[in-house]
């Protein structure tokens, strides 16, 4: 990948990674975490390693991005008929990047004139009417959803290296430490968690 080139300061477009801890069982939640980014490279599709880099992904975040997470619990993980609930991305989302922009100086917010929504996962029409109605106030707008691992071959095995833009890559990685970090009773807990102040409550 070449040298990260920032947007123009005048006019910055927003990237945002979503993905979630894909986990549902001793803890009863679903980490879903959005990372951000204003360079042009971290909205790219490239593969990536299969291999999970936390280090590397706390030294990318200090480069001048940012990320927030949510839980979602009880009836939000599920549909009607019990099974896993496929909306929970393009649900949390709003929340996260909204709670993002609040986080940003007036002048920063307001050069803000275009946003990229890059989910892990299928999207569906129904998916990016609800995210076009919820950034109504974007005209430059992009919803794209990426299948980081397809079945491929004979035996319809996953490929070993996620293909999709870089935000997307490190959303996983940050969801997948979040989570291990509380199914495994370490520092982090459920409510310390909530605690942070990148913490978004939905």
């Amino acid at each position: 990948m070449g040298d990260l080139i920032p947007a123009s300061p005048e006019k910055r477009t927003l990237y945002a990674g979503f993905d979630d801890s894909n986990h549902i069982g001793k803890v009863k939640a679903e980490i879903v975490v959005g990372v951000f980014s204003f360079f042009s490279d971290d909205g790219i599709v490239m593969s990536h390693p299969n291999r999970r880099k936390f280090i590397e992904t706390e030294r990318w975040l200090e480069e001048g991005r940012a990320y927030r997470c949510t839980i979602l619990t009880g009836s939000q993980l599920t549909d009607s008929r019990g099974k896993y609930n496929s909306t929970n991305l393009p649900f949390a989302a709003p929340y996260l990047v909204r709670r993002y922009l609040a986080s940003l100086v007036s002048k920063e917010r307001q050069e803000v004139t275009g946003i990229r929504l890059y989910f892990d996962g299928r999207i569906t029409d129904e998916h990016v009417a609800h995210l076009r109605f919820s950034f109504k106030d974007f005209q430059d707008f992009d919803v794209k959803g990426f299948v980081k691992k397809s079945r491929t071959g004979k035996n319809r095995k996953s490929s070993k290296r996620p293909v999709c833009p870089e935000v997307v890559y490190r959303a996983d990685v940050i969801a997948n430490s979040l989570f291990k970090k509380l199914q495994l009773g370490s520092k982090v807990s459920l409510d310390g968690l909530i605690e942070d102040p990148l913490f978004v409550r939905i």
